[in-house]
């Protein structure tokens, strides 16, 4: 991709310390919102971050199996003429 190891190494440090601060920061906002009541909104924060989640490699699996089923037809078609195309040369011998 043309991109150098001190570029990737920094923005893998950048990203990793955003990623830190910006969950404990949310964290925290979301505490003094909540206050004590936070059983009440426990089980369904984690209920979203678990979907959140899951979904990506939903998506990626989907996506492969469609890709899968188009090659498959692919494959099929092109099996289909091939052997039209034998069983006419064997015809015509």
């Amino acid at each position: 991709l043309g991109f150098t190891a001190v570029f990737c190494s920094t923005t893998n440090v950048v990203g990793g310390f955003v990623w830190a601060v910006g969950v404990t920061v949310a964290g925290y906002i979301l505490g003094s919102a909540i206050g004590s009541d936070i059983d009440k909104y426990l089980l369904p924060i984690i209920a979203v971050i678990v979907v959140l989640s899951i979904l990506p490699p939903l998506i990626e699996m989907r996506r492969e199996r469609r890709r899968t089923r188009a090659a498959a037809a692919v494959s099929a078609a092109d099996a289909e003429a091939r052997a039209a195309d034998l069983r006419e040369a064997v015809t015509e011998d």
